[in-house]
């Protein structure tokens, strides 16, 4: 009975997480292009010139560890409010994305910031889905509400605490 109200909320957040990645992407874009003059420049122009464009945003590898370390060590206070969380899941995509379109060699660093994409993508989810939750919680039962709530709530808790375990290693 669980199964057929969580896959209502699990078809409604597939679609907002689709909707979600293709806003960044384009967010991603504009923020890494916005110095191009036009689109038409772009798509007129060969390789070497998009490439040289990108070469540009470069971030300086002390600079990628510099802000990959505050974001670890934001994540490892206690009181770290959801919302914030999911702003440091943006940022280690973009450290993410940095790491391996210019220095592929990092593995290690590589592996963290896909690490905290993963799982606070994960933590994200399950904050949208509670929100979601929250929202339509006249079309659910009250006792169906409840353990949904309860039950995305601790698996939201669970989905940082093992990500904090994981860090620690």
């Amino acid at each position: 009975k669980w199964h057929s109200d969580f896959n209502e909320l699990y078809l409604a957040l597939k679609t907002k997480r689709g909707e979600m990645i293709h806003d960044f992407k384009l967010i991603l874009t504009e923020d890494w292009l916005s110095d191009s003059h036009s689109e038409n420049d772009l798509l007129l122009d060969n390789k070497e010139k998009i490439h040289s464009d990108l070469s540009r945003h470069k971030m300086e590898l002390k600079e990628i560890e510099k802000r990959l370390k505050k974001l670890l060590k934001e994540l490892k206070s206690i009181d770290i409010e959801d919302k914030h969380l999911h702003k440091i899941r943006l940022v280690s995509k973009r450290l993410h994305y940095q790491l391996a379109r210019f220095y592929p060699q990092e593995t290690k660093l590589i592996k963290t910031t896909k690490l905290l994409q993963k799982r606070l993508g994960t933590f994200h989810d399950l904050y949208q889905a509670i929100k979601l939750l929250k929202q339509n919680e006249s079309l659910v039962k009250p006792k169906a509400f409840k353990h949904c709530n309860a039950f995305l709530n601790d698996k939201k808790a669970q989905t940082l605490l093992e990500l904090r375990k994981e860090l620690r290693h």
